[in-house]
């Protein structure tokens, strides 16, 4: 994961790949947790950590990407584009969107970890190849990309500084 951070989290900065690099890593990363539908016998342990390996690094990926846009969201918000930019307001304003951003994040985790144990207790893991477990992870993947629909259709593309010449 901190192999992958490095070598593609300077794309997030620079060029066009900033929303490209979201959706990618969100596309794969929630495909990754929905195929675990398909991990039915326990001889595919191979196919699983690679989804786990697929998933997680998707995930963190994913979250790079996303903080990326947080420098042009507080550039376009109202309280600094009113004021001189002043590194104190910008800041101010960088911390409470990072805030409420995580807050609503965990909150949305939390709904959906509820949606989990009530899944794990409808559906159960006995004598079904751990049925349960298997739809609590697809349906991780699916709240994922639903609630990802929504950030991919308000975010713009806004493209980064220019990749640097090596």
């Amino acid at each position: 994961q901190c192999l992958a951070f490095i070598t593609f989290g300077a794309l997030a900065d620079y060029g066009r790949n900033r929303k490209f690099g979201l959706m990618l890593c969100t596309g794969v990363g929630s495909l990754s947790c929905m195929l675990f539908l398909l991990v039915s016998d326990p001889h595919m342990h191979s196919f699983a950590a690679w989804l786990t390996i697929s998933s997680n690094v998707c995930f963190g990926l994913s979250v790079v990407y996303y903080n990326a846009f947080l420098p042009i969201l507080v550039s376009f918000h109202p309280e600094v584009t009113s004021t001189s930019n002043s590194m104190d307001k910008i800041e101010e304003v960088e911390n409470f969107m990072s805030t409420v951003g995580f807050m609503f994040g965990y909150i949305a985790g939390f709904i959906g970890a509820v949606f989990g144990v009530v899944l794990q207790a409808l559906v159960g893991n006995e004598d079904n190849g751990r049925l349960g477990d298997r739809v609590t992870i697809f349906f991780a993947g699916l709240w994922w990309a639903g609630w990802s629909v929504w950030t991919f259709y308000c975010l713009g593309a806004h493209p980064g500084k220019p990749t640097p010449k090596l």
